[in-house]
């Protein structure tokens, strides 16, 4: 079997950072055990302002994961770095976010998340809100 690349890898963490609307410092300290399928929950733990929370987690999301879980089979961290003992770095998410947009042939500035909000362009986080707000869903639930 071919070792997975970091493309797949990326691929997951970005689609959790958009599929749950997770910050990338969020998505970078996710362990395995976070992840919670049998109640299609994410566990964060000590985000924003040092509070844990949880979030949902989407079927197609849970899919995704799972098959990024067969291929790398990372051990305590989900979205390990280098050496693997250490979680990725919101700079290594970013770069990947950064190489993806570029990939894709998009122009428009972005980022995974910033706490800036002055800055005049989209964030995955954000879209993730306004997405769900298109979809009429509740906004205590947001």
């Amino acid at each position: 079997m071919a070792s997975p690349g970091p493309g797949q890898k990326y691929r997951a963490a970005l689609s959790i950072s958009y599929g749950a609307g997770l910050r990338a410092s969020e998505v970078c300290n996710l362990k395995i055990s976070d992840i919670d399928s049998d109640r299609m929950l994410i566990h964060v733990d000590q985000g924003k302002g040092g509070k844990d929370r949880k979030v949902m987690l989407s079927p197609g999301l849970l899919s995704l994961l799972q098959e990024y879980w067969k291929e790398a089979r990372p051990e305590g961290w989900l979205f390990p770095g280098k050496p693997n003992i250490n979680p990725i770095s919101s700079r290594q998410l970013n770069r990947a976010f950064t190489s993806a947009k570029h990939m894709a042939g998009i122009s428009k500035p972005a980022t995974l998340h910033t706490s800036c909000r002055r800055r005049a362009f989209g964030t995955l986080r954000h879209s993730f809100a306004t997405h769900l707000l298109e979809a009429n869903t509740d906004v205590r639930v947001i």
